[in-house]
């Protein structure tokens, strides 16, 4: 089977996202892939996985990779679609368009969805009601949702499968999209095996690491836990906070500086250590296998998975997070993490200081996040897309 992959996302590990990369990897040992990348000066080859470049990261270059994609003569075809395809509004109203171009081969066009938006959150709401911006505010969110019903309609209808990455995306695109339950399929985001990074070695000491894993940016909720560290520290003073991740955006710079600037200001800043650049594969493992706990108090309200906890499910460290849709769906509560609600510094203290105290609990998440890793290892989620590309 020959499958052409048609994957927009920028690029972040040898021309791929980390996510295209790994499942195109995995599925090149049990088939032939193409991949049709984005932004990328280069092609390559090796073994089964062919990346072209062929199409640059903006709504000019969709003709461009329809072209690319229909040259390669797939038996399937399979779009990764993130929240905006293409980086622009334009592009996600040229991804119906897109598959419907595909689909006129007369081969399956299956498409990933990362992230679905539920139009019931309201949260944006911020004036008064009998404001008039608010009577602007509330048009433009209902034009919004109408734009949204007709977007998300129309990819489900064209496409031949829909792949989701949780039961609760699942959930929204039948309850709040009417769509079929027979088009949507699960396949939870892939777990990267546990890395032995070589670098870290156990010196019995009695410090233990709280580490934050992922971009900075505002929506992470950092300032949380700095706060939330600092009421933790004042009890326990063996303790060591890590925050580790580059800044996705030049916007997201000047947030990693205002981080940097409250750490100075609080009064165990020379507890709290953070390495604000991108990481090798080697220096995160080292990291995980040094934490004690992983800390994720995300703000947001998106539906989609967090790549984090897939890249540190492995090493079986308990997790803490908020009660957000992205932890919800993927994550059990007081099973494989602590869930604690958006924005709440005590909360967040209570449930730092509870996994700090409780071995028992440790233990207990540590084997059901590695047995639930095992379930989804990269190989086994590329079986159950060659499932689904195999579908009539």
């Amino acid at each position: 089977m020959r499958i052409v992959i048609l994957t927009p996302w920028p690029p972040l590990q040898d021309g791929l996202s980390y996510y295209s990369w790994f499942l195109c990897n995995a599925l090149a040992s049990m088939s032939e892939i193409v991949v049709i990348a984005s932004n990328l000066s280069f092609s390559t080859s090796k073994g089964k996985l062919k990346v072209v470049a062929s199409w640059p990261l903006g709504t000019t270059g969709v003709t461009r990779a329809i072209k690319s994609c229909l040259r390669n003569s797939a038996d399937v075809f399979h779009i990764e679609a993130p929240p905006m395809f293409l980086k622009s509004t334009l592009g996600m109203i040229l991804l119906p368009f897109t598959i419907a171009a595909l689909r006129s081969s007369g081969k399956p066009v299956i498409v990933t969805l990362h992230t679905v938006i539920d139009m019931s959150n309201r949260r944006q709401s911020t004036y008064q009601p009998d404001n008039t911006l608010q009577k602007l505010f509330n048009v433009s969110l209902f034009l919004s949702q109408m734009f949204l019903i007709a977007y998300t309609r129309s990819v489900c209808l064209l496409s031949t499968k829909v792949i989701v990455l949780s039961d609760l995306m699942r959930k929204i695109l039948l309850s709040r999209y009417s769509v079929s339950p027979k088009k949507v399929i699960v396949i939870p985001h892939g777990v990267k095996k546990r890395m032995t990074s070589g670098s870290f070695r156990d010196n019995c000491s009695q410090i233990r690491e709280l580490l934050f894993l992922g971009f900075i940016r505002p929506s992470k909720g950092l300032e949380i836990l700095i706060d939330a560290f600092s009421n933790i520290a004042d009890r326990l003073p063996n303790v060591k906070l890590v925050i580790a991740g580059g800044a996705a955006h030049p916007k997201d710079k000047d947030y990693l500086n205002s981080l940097k600037k409250m750490i100075l200001h609080s009064r165990h800043y020379d507890k709290i250590h953070v390495i604000g650049r991108s990481l090798s594969d080697e220096e995160i493992a080292s990291l995980i296998e040094r934490a004690y706990a992983i800390v994720l108090p995300y703000l947001d309200n998106f539906i989609e998975v967090s790549g984090v906890v897939a890249n540190v499910m492995d090493y079986g460290k308990p997790i803490i997070c908020t009660r957000t849709p992205r932890f919800l769906g993927d994550l059990s509560p007081n099973i494989d993490c602590l869930m604690v609600e958006p924005g709440d510094v005590r909360g967040l203290s209570n449930a730092i200081q509870t996994i700090l105290e409780r071995k028992d609990l440790v233990e207990m998440m540590k084997r059901n996040l590695e047995a639930k890793a095992r379930t989804r290892y990269w190989e086994r989620i590329a079986e159950e897309h060659l499932k689904v590309y195999a579908m009539k």
